[in-house]
């Protein structure tokens, strides 16, 4: 466990975060500090909706500390969610963090450890990845939470050419 980012998160977290990061294969700390940090600054009751951009309709909800979307949140409690899918609450910090950290620890192996390509993904869908239709926002925001967390050498060198210093 790196030490320096067990500190940054927030105290009432940290011990529960450490360990699940750790039992679903030893997801590093730093990506879990700097995804939830953007996600929703460690708000559980965080939500933000997703617009339509050609109608503005909302069409899914991003809730909870780790910003589950409610259009994909039956498979994420399926797929990654530790207890009963039947008791799972989104809006349960200790259930939307581990379904988050199970489901950020998938992506990195899904992407063998592509850091760029496991927060793309986390974002925008897998789906987009795998069709490679990834928009410029999501590109973005995966190069947003490297920066953040100083790791740039993870960002692809033809992506590294278009950030503004």
């Amino acid at each position: 466990m790196n030490e320096k980012w067990y500190w940054k998160i927030p105290e009432r977290y940290r011990d529960f975060a450490a360990k699940n990061s750790y039992e679903a294969g030893q997801l590093p700390l730093w990506a879990l500090y700097v995804m939830i940090e953007w996600e929703s600054g460690w708000q559980p009751k965080a939500h933000h909706n997703n617009i339509d951009p050609v109608t503005g309709e909302i069409w899914s909800v991003d809730r909870g500390i780790g910003q589950i979307c409610n259009a994909y949140q039956k498979g994420y409690v399926h797929d990654f969610y530790k207890g009963d899918p039947k008791k799972f609450d989104v809006w349960n910090w200790r259930d939307n963090l581990q379904t988050s950290i199970y489901h950020l620890a998938n992506l990195r192996k899904t992407f063998d450890g592509n850091w760029y390509k496991a927060f793309e993904a986390y974002n925008g869908g897998i789906i987009m990845i795998l069709k490679n239709t990834v928009k410029p926002e999501v590109k973005k925001y995966a190069i947003r939470l490297l920066k953040m967390a100083n790791k740039t050498e993870y960002i692809p060198i033809e992506q590294k050419k278009k950030i503004k210093k």
